[in-house]
This record gives structure tokens, sequence and C-alpha cells, in this order.
């Protein structure tokens, strides 16, 4: 951890901390730990990306763990590179392991959606593809995460309304037809949702 501060804020140890990214558990932890704490920081979050997103990829679930620890917090969201950050994250093995978190950060999330389309539609699509199996398991976070999806892509869709963005609006029902062609979660909790 020390050696990550010490680089993140006077450029030092850069040999040592290019061991620690690829070297023991404990210091993929240390490096995971640091970078998740500053990269809301704008003055670090670039480098703090570069460092954190391969962590997310790890082969060691306590450096995922670690990593993830950012998106339990909805100020991802602001980041000036918000969607491409979240977007490697969806994508990576640490979503797989815990997708809830993210999700309710979304739900959290108190500005517009319209910015995140194409995050949400790729949440969708981890869910209709990879995550599948698991959201049909109430024994997994994934479970968890999918009744999540509804009233988020609901309010999509209808802040795509309020812009009259017909793109949106028609990506949005495209993906709710792939939620029910692929049994993705309850049905009955989606077609609640769509029903309120």
């Amino acid at each position: 951890m020390q050696v990550t501060a010490r680089w993140l804020f006077n450029g030092l140890f850069e040999e040592e901390l290019t061991a620690c990214r690829s070297g023991t558990v404990p210091q993929r932890k240390g490096v995971a730990q640091i970078a998740s704490w500053y990269i809301l920081n704008p003055e670090y979050s670039g480098r703090c990306e570069d460092l954190l997103l391969p962590l997310c990829n790890d082969e060691n679930a306590d450096v995922r763990h670690k990593a993830k620890r950012v998106f339990f917090n909805n100020e991802v969201f602001t980041l000036p590179n918000a969607p491409r950050v979240v977007a490697k994250y969806v994508k990576s093995k640490a979503f797989a392991d815990d997708s809830f978190s993210l999700m309710l950060s979304l739900r959290e999330f108190a500005e517009s959606l319209t910015p995140f389309t194409e995050l949400i539609l790729m949440i969708c699509d981890e869910f209709t593809g990879p995550l599948r199996e698991a959201s049909k398991n109430t024994n997994t976070g994934a479970a968890g995460s999918v009744r999540e999806i509804p009233p988020i892509l609901l309010r999509l869709y209808e802040q795509a309304q309020d812009q009259n963005d017909a793109q949106v609006l028609s990506r949005c029902l495209d993906a709710w037809d792939l939620l029910f062609e692929k049994r993705v979660g309850s049905t009955r909790e989606l077609t609640n949702e769509i029903e309120k």
C-alpha cells in the first residue's frame, strides 16, 4: 500500500510499484485498495484507473474484491471517463463475482441515466449471456442484481421519452424483449415492473 501511495502522491517507487502490480496477493491487494480509494479524486483518477481495472480481472478473488470497492459508491458515475471505466468493470471477473454493488450504485445515482445508455444495455447483455444461469440461482448475488435491472431500464426508457430519443426507446424495448426471451431472473418481476 505504501509503495502505491508514494507513487501516486509523489511519483516515487515506480519500479517497486510495477513489481507489486504483478507480485504477491497481499501486494496486489494493496495496489487495488489504494487505487479504489483514490480513483474518485480528480487529481488521481487517471492513474488509479490504470492501476485498478486490470486488478478487476485478477486471478485471486480477494484482489478482485479490493478492486471493486469503488463500484459500491455511486460517485463512480461522476468520473469524467465513467462510461469507459464502468464498462470495463462490467466485462470483468469482479463484476461476475458481485454485480449487486454496481447495480445498487446505478439505482441510487440521481442524475440522468441517458449518458449511460450503452453501459445499461451492456449490463442487460451480460445478464442475457454469461450471467444468465447465475441470475436464476437464488443463492448467487446475480439473482439479486437482476431484480435491479427492471427499474433501471424503465427509468432509462422514461428519460429517453422525455428527450424524444427514439433510438434509445427502441433499444430499451429490445433489451426488455431479450430479457423475456432468455427468461432472465423472474419473468413475473419484469412484468410487474412494466405494469407499474
